[in-house]
């Protein structure tokens, strides 16, 4: 094979081994995959070095010391008469004859060789007293190379010189397919995108092309049959992963964190007002005070059953409005204005005891019809607040009077007892009914 036949790799290689053999010493171990080019850059090395000896030997399994005589003896002379049982080595000096000679020899699937051919070819390293420079190439497969060191003598270690070839990139296969195919008649038919497609998964061997090309002009529809399924095997592979992913994913979420999302995007979209502040009829009875921080607590109240002493619709209770929040602000506002009047101070809101949580709403239409129940006026209290509005009824000395009045208007199942100490009324505004009302 002729130099400019040689991929950019491969040419990179033979430049490498080329100054190696004219200015260094030692043994070239060349090694690579089986069909990675070796034997094609070894022999290119016989028109670089056309001044050498030339010897190429390729090494069968289970050969014998006479059978690598006679392959190589002839190759460095022309028609030599030689003892085939005498040592290679004595007969290269003998035929010398006193000559300074460079010689190359190259021994192809060198991993073939036994232990006793190995130990003869390398005392051709050492006749430079003889005025013999003789060079020498192994080429070793990959798989083999580690067994194959075992069988050089520790003494010849130091003289070993590695050289890999490397697998050819995507660029240089595409480039090796379009020379054979330019080469061949008649052109493949299949597309240059399912070509390529083939060329990405290979390797990276120059016979892994050569094959590819015979398939294309041969074969062409067992390289379509092949290419759809690894697509499909490839889109269910991305499936599973995805669902895989996606199941842990559920899996390692924390359900009190992912809730508290869903509640709060649930409230933005709906706008339901939900006071943080009311807590379900359990709570409520407990006999222990309980405080939270408002932020934290996220009660729903259920429907209000219907009395013949007082009816609180749901809306006041927990109301989902639907109409837009900048709506509800004017309604509140005209409607706080002709109802009620800002009460000045403090002075009238109870420090003390125990009071009655009937609603929290953002509307505050949604109380005007509790204002015309059976409750006394002088014991409802109404506060205006950031969240909106919260009303509450009446003082009691202890939770137990309170509780009797829950019980005589049937209010158990939504409403909450609270102490007067832990309302934040100085974040509060108390409104009063208008007289006029």
């Amino acid at each position: 094979m002729k130099q400019h036949t040689l991929l950019a790799s491969q040419d990179d290689m033979l430049a490498r081994l080329v100054h190696n053999l004219n200015y260094g010493d030692g043994v070239v171990i060349l090694s690579g995959d089986q069909g990675s080019g070796r034997s094609t850059v070894a022999l290119s090395l016989f028109e670089q070095l056309d001044t050498y000896n030339q010897a190429f030997v390729a090494c069968p399994q289970q050969t014998t010391l006479a059978e690598i005589r006679q392959k190589i003896v002839p190759q460095f002379f022309t028609n030599p008469l030689y003892n085939n049982e005498d040592a290679i080595s004595d007969t290269i000096v003998r035929l010398a004859n006193g000559h300074t000679h460079s010689m190359l020899l190259v021994l192809d699937d060198a991993d073939y060789l036994p232990q006793e051919v190995m130990d003869e070819l390398l005392l051709l390293s050492h006749l430079q007293a003889h005025g013999i420079r003789l060079r020498i190439i192994l080429i070793v497969k990959n798989e083999s190379l580690l067994s194959f060191k075992r069988l050089i003598p520790k003494k010849y270690h130091a003289m070993m010189l590695p050289f890999n070839m490397q697998p050819l990139n995507l660029k240089e296969r595409q480039e090796l397919y379009c020379r054979l195919v330019e080469r061949t008649e008649p052109k493949p038919a299949l597309s240059l995108d399912l070509i390529q497609s083939f060329l990405a998964r290979q390797s990276g061997k120059p016979d892994e092309i050569v094959g590819l090309v015979q398939q294309a002009l041969h074969h062409p529809e067992s390289l379509e049959h092949k290419h759809n399924t690894f697509m499909l095997k490839l889109v269910s592979s991305i499936i599973i992963v995805l669902a895989l992913l996606i199941a842990a994913g559920f899996l390692f979420l924390d359900p009190k964190i992912n809730m508290t999302t869903y509640l709060e995007q649930h409230d933005e979209k709906t706008n339901e007002i939900l006071d943080p502040e009311i807590l379900p009829s359990k709570t409520a009875q407990t006999k222990q005070e309980v405080t939270l921080p408002i932020e934290d607590i996220d009660i729903s109240v259920e429907e209000p059953k219907p009395t013949p002493h007082i009816v609180i619709e749901t809306a006041s209770v927990n109301t989902i409005d639907a109409q837009p929040a900048q709506a509800h602000t004017e309604e509140n506002a005209k409607l706080t204005e002709s109802l009620f009047s800002l009460q000045q101070g403090t002075a009238s809101i109870p420090k003390s005891g125990y009071t009655i949580q009937l609603a929290a709403v953002k509307n505050i239409a949604s109380l005007t019809k509790v204002w015309q129940q059976t409750y006394s006026r002088q014991k409802l209290f109404l506060f205006k607040r950031a969240q909106g509005f919260i009303l509450l009824l009446g003082q009691f000395p202890s939770r137990e009077a309170a509780q009797q009045i829950t019980e005589q208007f049937n209010l158990e199942s939504e409403v909450w007892i609270r102490s007067w100490k832990n309302i934040p009324t100085k974040s509060m505004q108390r409104l009063i009914l208008n007289d006029a009302i």
